[in-house]
C-alpha cells in the first residue's frame, strides 16, 4: 500500500519539485468556498482567511501560484458557521491539503482515472464572540498550515 502511494507520489510531482528524498511544496494554490449568509451573520470573512494561510506559506518560503490551474498541490479552506446566540459564534474550521494525479487500475476495462490524493487534512470546532471569531479563525488556520506543511514535507519520494 505504501509502495503505491509513493508512486502515485512520485507521478505527480515533477523532478524539480523533489528535493533530498522529500515532496517539495511549490507554486501552491489556495482557496474556499464562497462566504454563506451564517458566516457573514458571524463577521467571517473568506478572504482574511485565505491571507493567513497564504501568510504561514510565505512565512515557511512557500510559494504561492499566480493561477491555480498551474498549482499541483492545493490547500483548500472549509467553514461551516451557526449563530449560537446573538453575539455568539461557532465554525468548524479546516484544511485540506491534496494533490490530484492519474491513478493506473489494471482492474477496471479502461487504463485508469484522476484521482484527489488527500495529503494533510486538519480541523477543529470553534465557538466564540462575533466580535473576535475571525482572529481565531486565521491563528488556527495558521498553525493547522504550519502542521501540514511539516507533514506534507516529511512525505519521502524514494
Amino acid at each position: 500500500m505504501n509502495k503505491l502511494l509513493l508512486t502515485i507520489l512520485l507521478a505527480l510531482v515533477s523532478t524539480s519539485a523533489i528535493a533530498k528524498g522529500y515532496l517539495e511544496l511549490k507554486d501552491v494554490d489556495v482557496y474556499s468556498e464562497d462566504e454563506t449568509k451564517q458566516m457573514k451573520e458571524c463577521d467571517i470573512n473568506n478572504a482574511e482567511a485565505i491571507a493567513s494561510v497564504q501568510s504561514a506559506l510565505r512565512y515557511n518560503r512557500i510559494s504561492i501560484a499566480e493561477n491555480s490551474d498551474e498549482s499541483k498541490v492545493h490547500f483548500h479552506i472549509s467553514i461551516t458557521a451557526a449563530n449560537v446566540s446573538s453575539d455568539f459564534c461557532a465554525a468548524i474550521v479546516s484544511l485540506s491539503v491534496s494533490t490530484y494525479g492519474y491513478v493506473a487500475n489494471s482492474l477496471l476495462t479502461h487504463k485508469g482515472f484522476q484521482s484527489e490524493i488527500r495529503l494533510c487534512s486538519q480541523g477543529i470546532l470553534l465557538t466564540h464572540k462575533n466580535s473576535g471569531i475571525q482572529a481565531e479563525i486565521n491563528d488556527t488556520l495558521r498553525t493547522a498550515t504550519d502542521i501540514c506543511i511539516s507533514k506534507v514535507q516529511s512525505i519521502k519520494t524514494n
